[in-house]
Formats: C-alpha cells, structure tokens, sequence
C-alpha cells in the first residue's frame, strides 16, 4: 500500500490485472484506508474499505513488526469487505492481543463469526478527518 509523504491517505490505486475482485475494470475499488488514533495506551487503527488480500498481509506484517507498548485496537466499523485471507489475517491479530471495535451490522458479524475480542472502551467514537484537514474534526 502506497501512502502520501507526510500523510496517512493512500495513493488512488488504478487497476492491477493481479486483482481478482476488479479483473476487468478500469479501476480497482479494492481501496483499504488506515488512520490511526492514539490516547492513553492505546493505538487505535481505523480501517476503511475493504480488507483483503495483500492490503490484509501488508496491515499484518506492520502489526507484527510493532515494538511499541501501546495496546492495538483495531476499529473494524467501516470495513465493507473482508475476503478469506483478511479473515485469516484477523484471526492472526487476535492471537497477538489486538482487540477490535465494530459499530457496524457487517463488522459486527464479522467480529462474531471470528470471536474476535471487542475492546471494551469503544464507547466513543473516533474523531473524523476529512481530506485537506490537519486536526481530526468530531462528528459522522
């Protein structure tokens, strides 16, 4: 995943005839967008889009590679998709302590079906930031 210098907002990604779920398109639309949030002892990761494939490994390989003591919360409430390797990957996560926030109906099934741990403090939502914006805004 390709990221703008000095920002966490992924390049647009055109169509790769390595993509299987837009084979055909002119454009991929298997876009997966990161934010991360810190306060306290926690990181949170917001993720956005659809979580497959290589997008999945390459979160995981970052997971893993953490040092920082922080604990990792995955929030999972504006995933669209996830394909069998990004389950694999979450399955994974769960085995290494991050917990995970859903406060949506497709992430909330996804968390069921793979009894991934909710973080418990996700009472709150995460702050908001909209492209062209330095600060995160609070709102939907």
């Amino acid at each position: 995943m390709a990221f703008r210098a000095n920002s966490l907002q992924p390049l647009i990604v055109h169509w790769s005839p390595n993509c299987t779920f837009c084979a055909g398109n002119t454009e991929c639309v298997c876009m997966l967008r990161m934010e991360f949030h810190t306060k306290d002892q926690t990181v949170t990761w917001r993720l956005e889009g659809r979580f497959i494939g290589s997008f999945a490994e390459h979160v995981q390989s970052l997971v893993l590679s953490c040092t920082s003591p922080h604990q990792i919360v995955f929030d999972l409430s504006e995933v669209i998709f996830v394909d069998a390797t990004g389950e694999a990957v979450l399955q994974r996560l769960k085995r290494v302590g991050v917990q995970f926030v859903a406060r949506s109906c497709y992430a909330l099934n996804v968390c069921e079906r793979l009894r991934l741990r909710q973080y418990p403090g996700a009472i709150d939502p995460l702050p908001i930031t909209t492209a062209g914006e330095d600060e995160p805004t609070h709102g939907h």
